[in-house]
């Protein structure tokens, strides 16, 4: 049995990679669903592999699961099933749904990944050189299409977010009066 081996985060598909983080740490069959959801086989296929085969693909998956997420840049614009999607060019400006539907989505990340990157990313509305817009935000739209991005896009997006977090957390250290003694 050939099966393809994703070796880096731009070949695996967020939906294999929540598959993947879905498998139950206590649970006995993890290796087997392990390989099932890396993998994209059936369970019978996934019982049949010899051990040598395991042995090589399982470094694999382990690296994919400890990805570092410093790696990857956001992109901005990305296509899925030939529509161009923008990501939100100006988030100082999101409307009150849009940040309701984000901070709800944020409780659980992995449970809401697909809906939180439909917030951040919408259909190009115009595109120009350099620029584009966005559709506006509707709410409750389509977002399985979602689970078909690699995992280099959605570690950028993280990675954009995790920055700004840094950002302001050190912005408002520096403000507070123990970060100005500090500071001096």
């Amino acid at each position: 049995m050939k099966v393809f081996v994703p070796e880096k985060l731009s070949e695996l598909t967020l939906d294999r990679y929540l598959k993947i983080m879905d498998v139950p740490e206590d649970d006995p069959e993890r290796g087997v669903k392990l390989l099932v959801a890396f993998l994209d086989i059936k369970e019978e296929e996934a019982r049949g592999m010899d051990l040598e085969s395991v042995q090589r693909v399982m470094p694999y998956l382990y690296k994919m699961m400890d990805a570092d997420q410093q790696d990857y840049g956001l992109q901005k614009l990305i296509e899925i099933d030939g529509v161009e999607y923008g990501f939100h060019p100006n988030l100082s400006n999101i409307t009150v749904g849009e940040f309701v539907d984000l901070e709800y989505m944020c409780k659980d990340l992995n449970m809401n990944m697909t809906k939180f990157l439909s917030v951040v990313y919408r259909p190009l509305k115009t595109k120009g050189r350099g620029t584009y817009s966005i559709q506006p935000y509707k709410g409750g739209v389509e977002h399985e299409q979602f689970r078909q991005l690699t995992m280099d896009v959605v570690m950028g997006v993280l990675n954009f977010f995790l920055h700004i977090g840094l950002s302001l957390s050190n912005d408002l250290l520096k403000s507070s009066p123990e970060g100005r003694e500090a500071a001096t």
